[in-house]
């Protein structure tokens, strides 16, 4: 971690509504306290409890409507995902200006290309600009509704190809999933878990790998009360900046001293047991934790120390 960058049972595809308690089973209790700012998120608890196993179910029951392009859905509601629900090619393939990014890379390892955001991304200047391919369903998150719980049934469960965004939404929890696939080796073109202007949201034991861009990115906007805790970031990638198997994106907040403080807990484990780095108004922080080949949630005594000493800048 030496480079630091400023700046979630379907039958005939309905969904099938199930007992909580018959699905998950005792390894699925929420065994450990939950802290930090997001220790008040209950998600779907005490709504509908619905399991999906294709991408037509999860896209409905993660928001079932919208107001101007946006999830309105505030129904609590427990969404369970069972088996691989897989995205890859369902929208079809897109095409746009881009360019080759980072180093020339041999094998085994690739190069990682970068799709231009709009006319006005300047990533590619200096660089040769030619029209780079993406599967279009990475580039369009599913959409999460307030007080939802996007859990996974078992060891397996994973949402492939397409990632999820809170966008002005609150008291949202997402567990026990892979996040996986999604435009790998290509910059811009998709996050696992995208959050702005959210308040109030639990992410837990969680796996992510093979994502083109960050697996959780977050303060486009006030992004307040959130927990981070036990989850997996797999960064081993044939694509990569550096030629070296690490992947260079991994979590990103953005927060200026012009917008409204941000609160996030970010919560590590090591053998001496659980801590918790509390970053109380992150008005200061703009950072990538970069060339990671596997970041947990949990660390080595030392990694408290580098997180206030290189994240935050406390």
């Amino acid at each position: 971690m030496k480079h630091i960058k400023r700046s979630l049972r379907v039958l005939g595809g309905l969904a099938v509504v199930v007992d909580v308690s018959s699905v998950l089973g005792s390894n699925y209790v929420r065994s450990e306290a939950l802290n930090g700012f997001g220790s008040a998120a209950t998600g779907g608890l005490g709504g509908e409890v619905v399991q999906v196993r294709s991408t037509k179910a999860l896209k409905y029951e993660l928001c079932r409507s919208y107001s101007f392009g946006r999830c309105n859905d505030s129904s609590p509601r427990e969404i369970q995902v069972a088996g691989t629900i897989d995205f890859t090619g369902t929208e079809g393939q897109g095409e746009g200006q881009g360019c080759q990014y980072g180093r020339a890379c041999s094998a085994p390892y690739k190069s990682e290309s970068l799709l231009l955001i709009d006319g006005n991304d300047a990533h590619c200047d200096g660089k040769e600009k030619t029209l780079v391919g993406f599967d279009r369903a990475g580039k369009h998150p599913l959409e999460i509704g307030s007080n939802k719980t996007v859990i996974g049934v078992g060891p397996s469960a994973t949402i492939k190809g397409k990632g999820l965004r809170l966008n002005g939404v609150s008291n949202v929890v997402i567990r026990n999933l892979t996040i996986s696939d999604i435009n790998q080796g290509m910059i811009f073109a998709g996050d696992a878990i995208a959050i702005a202007r959210a308040d109030l949201v639990w992410i837990d034991h969680n796996r992510f790998h093979n994502i083109g861009r960050q697996m959780i990115a977050g303060g486009l906007g006030p992004t307040t009360n959130i927990t981070i805790s036990w989850n997996d970031f797999d960064g081993s990638d044939t694509y990569s900046s550096y030629c070296n198997g690490e992947h260079y994106w991994n979590l990103l907040f953005l927060v200026s001293r012009r917008r409204s403080p941000s609160q996030i807990t970010i919560s590590m484990r090591s053998q001496g047991g659980r801590r918790t780095l509390t970053v109380p108004r992150l008005l200061f922080i703009s950072s990538t934790i970069t060339s990671t080949t596997r970041m947990r949630n949990r660390a080595a005594d030392s990694s408290m120390q580098w997180m206030l000493d290189h994240l935050c800048k406390c």
